[in-house]
């Protein structure tokens, strides 16, 4: 279930990709992940609360008291309504990843995803006329940067739609290829991770 949680937060083909945009994949994922648990004997695991636990729900609900003592607008039910589910998957996700060999399982299909992007991000970077696969221009933080004559650089989709956000996803993963420069390590994977630290650098520059 990670594995499908992270596909459509790194690659997001809802967004993007024929048939599936517009598909709301959390009325998709969340109800399929809660049945994993269950099938693991892990669904007990969402309710194991720790102090970071009560401080999230402590401030879903100072959202909700704030909300009520004060003016709303258009955007205060969807606002409310993606913390809840920010939790919700925040508590998912600490129930699949509870063991040390959870997470390291994790990492896998997450570096995999994100090299895709990679790939994505280097061709954006050459495409003549600046366009990425889900049609995304180039793009600067400061605008006046685009309107004085600058390239500008790569960017992705979803929360990932600017530059400074979409190196967040490449740097997320460079500790994992880092590491496996370790003397732990054979050296069969420290050339495998000399040949992916390589377009990753380039990535993120």
């Amino acid at each position: 279930m990670i594995t499908l949680y992270l596909v459509t937060l790194i690659i997001a083909p809802q967004l993007w990709i024929e048939p599936f945009i517009g598909l709301r994949t959390d009325f998709i994922i969340y109800p399929l992940w809660l049945i994993y648990l269950a099938s693991k004997g892990k669904h007990n695991d969402l309710f194991k609360f720790n102090v970071q636990d009560a401080f999230f729900l402590l401030m879903i609900f100072w959202i909700f008291v704030t909300t009520a003592v004060n003016d709303t607008n258009s955007l205060t039910s969807k606002i409310l309504v993606d913390y809840v589910k920010w939790f919700l998957l925040y508590r998912l996700t600490a129930a699949t990843l509870a063991t040390d060999d959870g997470f390291i399982k994790a990492t896998r299909p997450m570096i995999f995803l994100v090299f895709i992007i990679v790939i994505e991000s280097i061709q954006h970077r050459f495409d003549p006329l600046g366009i990425g696969w889900a049609g995304q221009p180039l793009g600067w933080v400061d605008q006046s940067v685009l309107d004085a004559g600058g390239v500008g650089r790569t960017q992705w989709i979803n929360i990932f739609d600017g530059p400074g956000v979409f190196c967040v996803m490449f740097t997320l993963v460079l500790p994992f290829i880092l590491i496996k420069f370790d003397q732990v390590f054979t050296m069969k994977d420290r050339i495998i991770a000399g040949i992916l630290l390589l377009p990753l650098l380039y990535a993120i520059w």
